[in-house]
């Protein structure tokens, strides 16, 4: 599994984005692999909603139950996780979503994050792994 920043899901739907025809094609060649924090979906609905209106959030919710994507459940001890590692890299000023996403990776031993947000990720230290894999090649 591969867990999921909104980027890509955003880069994927706005077609003048610079990284759109590699979020794109991540996303189709990797059905059913990839991972999402409910924390990431309230972001991308709220992104793509402003960009392309309504049935375009719903067709992205729409991609949990036919199976394209898979929601990832937070538990009591994710947020505390969340909360230590936004207290550790203070200086990023990481919001919830990808916190969340550190925290899943850690506790289910994910150590592939697609995001195209390279500067957090690159500077996050797992404490599963030395440094998280980062996809799709940009």
């Amino acid at each position: 599994m591969i867990l999921a920043d909104s980027g890509v899901f955003i880069a994927a739907a706005n077609t003048k984005d610079r990284h759109h025809q590699s979020c794109a094609s991540f996303v189709r060649e990797n059905r059913g692999s990839i991972l999402v924090s409910p924390l990431v979906i309230a972001e991308v609905c709220f992104m793509i909603g402003k960009m392309r209106g309504v049935e375009a959030k719903a067709a992205f919710l729409d991609a949990f139950p036919a199976g394209v994507l898979t929601l990832a459940t937070l538990v009591p001890a994710d947020t505390r996780r969340m909360a230590q590692l936004m207290r550790k890299y203070s200086k990023l000023d990481l919001d919830a979503a990808d916190t969340s996403i550190v925290a899943l990776a850690e506790r289910l031993r994910l150590d592939m994050v697609a995001s195209i947000d390279r500067r957090d990720f690159a500077v996050i230290r797992p404490e599963h792994v030395d440094a998280f894999t980062l996809v799709p090649g940009l």
